[in-house]
């Protein structure tokens, strides 16, 4: 074994890497930074504050400018970090990680790929918000021509080879103007074979679906713009779908439905509804008599999650009517 010092931190270095398939089920166990192409390192500084993030600091410059680099590694590199080995026999399709600013821009940000060829291989496609504090979720994928370039040159072949001999992976920004600034990276993860973005085990169902939405995995961290989205323009907010259906005590606490439309030939009613769940429209022309089914509107199922909308063809005289729907 070799050691190899990077911006005061030393890890392992194996001399021979031997290569195994590369997993998909944790994010980094540590992370190691390195100011080595900085003209002056002292201006960047790595911490964490929780498992598995980084954060890369720069100081504010006074005078010309100097040129300054932070890159992380994830496990530094170590051999048997799940990010290094053969990314094809392990089916990752990709890499994804949530990255926030205090509304700096860096420059040149990429995530970097080093094979055991010694060729470094980088994507430029990382986006950072101009939002203190907003986080984006970046996810780049392992196809060559969604933006990977080597330097010393390399094609195709040259690219799978060293995807099947990863020996690190991690992110380099490089300080935008003369201003103190600092980013954070957390939630670095392989995507497998199907696109999903292995979570950790003990998310919910309901932290899942926003993860996989909006990047985070709770209410609070989803920005206002974010939560007024409506991806499929049916009236219901992306957030509002997600909680109708994997929050119950939300949903239960704003089922409602609507008249939306009422004349002489008719009323038409609609209601937030849930994909797969069951609906049955019930009538009442008197309250103290109850409540009865309405013919073609008994356990309608919802095709997707959204609202739904039932006529009633038949509520033609003068009323009143009192309208229950039950989902179940």
């Amino acid at each position: 074994m070799t050691k190899k010092k990077i911006a005061g931190v030393v890890l392992m270095a194996a001399a021979a890497v031997t290569v195994m398939a590369a997993s998909l089920d944790a994010p980094p166990a540590m992370w190691v930074g390195d100011s080595s192409e900085s003209d002056v390192s002292s201006y960047v500084s790595f911490s964490s504050s929780s498992p598995g993030s980084i954060t890369i600091s720069f100081a504010g410059q006074a005078g010309p400018p100097s040129y300054v680099v932070g890159t992380v590694v994830a496990d530094g590199g170590a051999p048997e970090s799940p990010f290094v080995g053969d990314y094809i026999e392990a089916g990752a399709l990709g890499l994804s990680f949530r990255i926030c600013g205090d509304g700096h821009q860096p420059l040149n940000p990429a995530v970097l790929l080093v094979g055991e060829s010694g060729r470094r291989w980088f994507n430029p496609n990382v986006l950072i918000s101009e939002t203190p504090g907003e986080w984006n979720l970046n996810q780049v994928s392992f196809e060559m021509d969604s933006g990977w370039s080597c330097a010393s040159g390399g094609g195709p072949a040259e690219w799978e080879e060293d995807l099947r001999h990863v020996v690190l992976i991690g992110v380099r920004l490089a300080q935008g103007g003369t201003a103190a600034q600092s980013y954070t990276i957390e939630e670095f993860r392989l995507i497998d074979a199907d696109g999903f973005i292995t979570p950790p085990a003990d998310l919910t169902p309901l932290q899942e679906a926003l993860k996989n939405r909006f990047g985070v995995t709770s209410i609070d961290e989803i920005p206002d713009a974010e939560k007024q989205k409506d991806t499929d323009s049916d009236g219901m907010t992306d957030l509002y779908e997600i909680l109708c259906e994997y929050d119950l005590k939300f949903a239960d606490s704003v089922f409602v439905a609507d008249p939306v439309a009422a004349d002489e030939t008719g009323i038409t009613l609609r209601w937030a509804c849930v994909a797969g769940k069951k609906y049955t429209v019930f009538r009442s022309e008197d309250l103290l008599r109850g409540f009865h089914s309405l013919e073609g509107a008994v356990d309608m199922v919802a095709p997707e999650t959204g609202y739904m909308t039932y006529r009633d063809a038949t509520a033609t005289g003068q009323g009143p009517y009192f309208y229950r729907i039950l989902r179940r």
